[in-house]
């Protein structure tokens, strides 16, 4: 049915009386579904063809019927008809969409439609579907002819400086830049294109100045061309900022933002922060966020936008989905919010920080207090609740680890981020592997902020988080200060019984145990002490059969007289929840090193509690466990070492206490001789 239709529309006397979406519609569907006939039609009648398509205005249709076999060249050849002859701009721009897209699909000779350059390049400014055309045609011939490409622009741009027209020239240097750097460097470097800069004036359109200010803005990510820019158009930058019109303003003051640092000596009488930031904020625009990005770096800056209710309500409104879908929108809004939410160490110095401080130093110093406080403001907007909203750039993801390890550094944030699904974005992010091993660390610095001190009965994706520390142990270089704060938030997720640890985590765990630090040491026995807490971990030292839980078992019995009281009690620890089961009790009794230590400890440590309440803890279930065997208690009763432990105890420590108790009932048990 669908080309029988088209055929009618071909055979109609006049296309003018037809409507255009039925034509848009049999188009489509014959594009789709009957392509060889309607190809066939096309070529029988290619005006018609091309007459159908303009009348739509979607010259794709007919363009995607070319083949290698067939690449419809009567068809190309009345576009190129069209767009070298038409007086009509209609028709002039809806060829030239043609032309571009035609040539997307078709490999054709430069040489061959060069004559697009020279007719597309003079619309770029007033026309959309021109530049959509333009953009489509340079990134093809960029790569396919990048020298005659670079020829033939060239020589518009040397006509469009001769009439004074600089808006395409703008736009067609920062897009050559965004194609290919260096070949828009080679633009910007053209006589004409630095006379049509420094042309411009208040007697300019408004539309040009801001395509002149927008390519400077553009330009200035490269720094040898940002460094030019500072020197050669200041003036321009100066005078935009004194225009009657805002936006032109904000651009100029955009540029000079981020030419600051080359720019301060001469701006300094004239120009201040306070000036630039009021400027910038006039009215919340794209440019606002952008400048926001770069100004943010300042800690006066940061301070001021903090306590700037208003500037703060825009950008956490544009993290709402339903008010916000531009992507570098969003990108802009995460910087700012990651630089305003930083707490800076002494020794933390970022390159972007570096940069900045060429020529914004600043002698304040920012309140740790005032930064928490504007931390727990943006969790109550719900903003790590916003951001799960979207579908972000890898970029973004970036800010947002950011964002979310400066939230995490604050005990008092980490429930309202595990509310808001913080800990859920962060494990997200370290299961892709597109990342910077730097990114990727700052993400686990900030799963292990979270795991340090939150109750892990409420955290649901807890083995997962667990998972990500282990792998953050296995950084190689690892500061120790990661090392160590990772081990203690092990620890704590090791408060609740989550299963055992698989044989490679508990290898990782055998390395820290014998670690030259003494609070790596400890806390890697602090971490054991907590998985033999429950069944699962219990093997991992008490399985004798096994050679690496049997050298765990004999690390642990050497570390009960380690000089550091606190690891010492933890390695007594670790051992004191196996001794409560008969059967593990039964073996361990046999064990003389861990015996000797125990008395040793009874008759010279008696005095540290904490220490002897778990000697004693362990001790107590040994003798317990084997009071039916006549040999170990006979053993145990005549070993004088231990007689005089307990009496040193039970004449040391006051009666009534937990380890006076104990070891009474020891001395009950036991009868020593």
């Amino acid at each position: 049915m669908s080309i029988q239709r088209l055929q009618e529309l071909f055979e109609v006397e006049d296309v003018g009386t037809l409507d255009t979406n039925t034509i848009e519609k049999e188009l489509e569907a014959g594009a789709k579904t009957s392509k060889d006939e309607f190809r066939s039609l096309a070529l029988k009648n290619p005006d018609r063809a091309v007459e159908l398509s303009k009348k739509c205005g979607k010259p794709l249709y007919l363009i995607s019927l070319a083949t290698e076999d067939e690449p419809l060249q009567p068809i190309f050849d009345i576009f190129k008809n069209i767009a070298k002859i038409s007086k009509k701009e209609d028709e002039l721009y809806f060829a030239l969409d043609a032309i571009s897209l035609y040539v997307t699909f078709n490999k054709i000779p430069f040489q061959q439609v060069e004559f697009f350059v020279g007719a597309c390049v003079p619309c770029l400014v007033k026309s959309e579907v021109c530049w959509a055309a333009f953009s489509r045609f340079y990134a093809r011939y960029s790569m396919l002819d990048p020298t005659g490409l670079y020829e033939a622009v060239e020589q518009q741009i040397d006509i469009l400086n001769a009439r004074e027209d600089y808006g395409p020239i703008f736009k067609i240097v920062g897009h050559a830049f965004v194609i290919k750097k260096d070949q828009g460097k080679k633009f910007y470097d053209l006589e004409s294109v630095q006379d049509s800069i420094r042309n411009v004036n208040e007697f300019s359109s408004p539309t040009t100045i801001k395509e002149g200010l927008s390519l400077l803005s553009l330009l200035c990510s490269d720094e040898e061309l940002r460094k030019e820019i500072a020197v050669k158009f200041i003036s321009v930058l100066t005078h935009g900022i004194k225009s009657n019109d805002i936006d032109i303003q904000e651009l100029s003051t955009l540029v000079i933002i981020k030419t600051w640092s080359f720019t301060q000596v001469e701006l300094e009488k004239s120009i201040s922060i306070d000036e630039l930031y009021n400027t910038i904020t006039k009215k919340f625009t794209k440019t606002t966020i952008e400048g926001l990005a770069y100004l943010s770096i300042k800690p006066d800056v940061r301070k001021r936008i903090r306590n700037d209710d208003e500037v703060v309500f825009d950008l956490t409104k544009l993290l709402d989905k339903s008010q916000n879908d531009s992507q570098e929108d969003l990108y802009g809004v995460l910087v700012v919010l990651a630089n305003l939410t930083t707490i800076e160490e002494k020794s933390e110095v970022s390159e972007l920080k570096k940069h900045a401080q060429k020529g914004l130093e600043s002698n304040i110093e920012e309140d740790p207090l005032e930064i928490v406080e504007f931390q727990a403001d943006l969790l109550e907007r719900n903003i790590l609740g916003l951001i799960s909203g979207h579908e972000v750039s890898p970029n973004s993801m970036i800010q947002i680890v950011r964002l979310i390890f400066n939230l995490s550094t604050s005990k008092d944030n980490r429930p309202q981020i595990l509310a808001q699904g913080g800990l859920k974005i962060l494990l997200k992010f370290l299961n892709l592997s597109t990342f910077s091993e730097e990114t990727k660390i700052i993400a686990y610095r900030a799963v292990s902020n979270l795991l340090l001190t939150t109750d892990p009965k409420t955290i649901f994706e807890l083995r997962q988080a667990q998972y990500a520390l282990f792998l953050f142990l296995k950084t190689e270089e690892l500061p120790l200060k990661d090392q160590l704060q990772a081990l203690i938030s092990l620890t704590n997720a090791s408060s609740i019984d989550n299963g055992g640890l698989p044989e490679d985590q508990w290898d990782l765990i055998d390395h820290f145990l014998n670690h030259e630090n003494t609070l790596i040491r400890r806390s890697a026995i602090e971490l054991v002490c907590n998985l033999v807490q429950h069944k699962d971990g219990v093997a991992a030292v008490y399985n004798f059969a096994k050679q690496s839980s049997k050298k765990r078992y004999d690390l642990l019995v050497q570390y009960t007289l380690l000089k550091d009281v606190k690891s010492q009690c933890s390695a007594v620890a670790a051992l004191s929840f196996g001794v409560t089961f008969p059967f593990i009790a039964e073996e361990v009794v046999k064990d003389k090193t861990l015996l000797d230590n125990l008395f040793t400890i009874l008759n010279e440590q008696c005095k540290e509690e904490d220490l002897l309440e778990r000697v004693l803890f362990v001790l107590y279930y040994l003798v317990f466990n084997s009071e039916e065997n006549t040999a170990i208690m006979e053993r145990l009763a005549t070993n004088s070492q231990f007689k005089k432990g307990i009496e040193t105890v039970l004449r040391n420590v006051k009666r009534g206490t937990e380890p006076f108790e104990m070891a009474l009932e020891i001395l009950k048990i036991v009868k020593f001789r």
